[in-house]
């Protein structure tokens, strides 16, 4: 979970050689998530099997609110964002961002932390925002998302980080929609995949030995 000065001292590395803008914002939403969690958050200090992995949820969210009780935290996207915005345009990009980015947009909006993603706010809901897919056969969903973001204009300009989306389908409103993201890192023995896994819960860097164990 980063927790050490060594551990992101070797992320930071690895982000600057794969063009990621944004590190400094990142490892610092980084620290002052991790700052005031307690022993008992169970936050990982070593690198530890995924199988393995147990973070107490519900302690994170607790400190993090009391340590910080103004400030709105990073999600996924947000997070994932912050190290990719840089690169990431959006020439046609909608006008207004759906329901399913109200909460990612209101701290865009409301947060002074978070200017520097503000400034970019149509490239982030280009990348993020829902795609309708009302009448769309089940197996066109793929297809109908990609159709999304050409439409979008969207490019994503990083030379070698990929911005991983994993998309879901809401079959009640007929939506799809980025339910989590993150950024994955080539290494020489493997990817990287730098991720926020949820409001409130920690950052994690999980290491993989090829892209189809991410």
């Amino acid at each position: 979970n980063l927790v050490t000065d060594a551990d992101r001292a070797e992320l930071r590395t690895a982000m600057a050689a794969a063009g990621l803008t944004g590190i400094d914002d990142y490892l610092t939403a980084v620290k002052a998530f991790n700052a005031p969690q307690p022993a008992s958050a169970h936050l990982a200090a070593t690198p530890t099997p995924l199988a393995d992995r147990k973070v107490a949820r519900d302690k994170p969210n607790d400190r993090f609110r009391k340590g910080y009780p103004y400030k709105q935290d990073l999600n996924c996207r947000l997070a994932a964002f912050t190290l990719l915005g840089g690169s990431i345009t959006a020439t046609s990009p909608p006008q207004e961002a759906g329901n399913f980015l109200m909460f990612d947009v209101d701290a865009l909006e409301t947060d002074p932390g978070l200017a520097a993603l503000r400034a970019r706010q149509a490239g982030f809901v280009g990348v993020f925002n829902e795609v309708s897919v009302k009448d769309v056969p089940a197996n066109e969903l793929a297809q109908t998302f990609l159709a999304a973001d050409a439409e979008r204009g969207l490019e994503f300009g990083s030379p070698s980080a990929e911005l991983i989306r994993i998309v879901l389908n809401d079959p009640m409103e007929h939506t799809l929609f980025v339910g989590h993201t993150g950024v994955a890192l080539p290494q020489e023995d493997g990817f990287w995949f730098i991720e926020k896994l949820a409001p409130f819960e920690p950052f994690q860097l999980t290491k993989y030995g090829a892209m189809d164990q991410l």
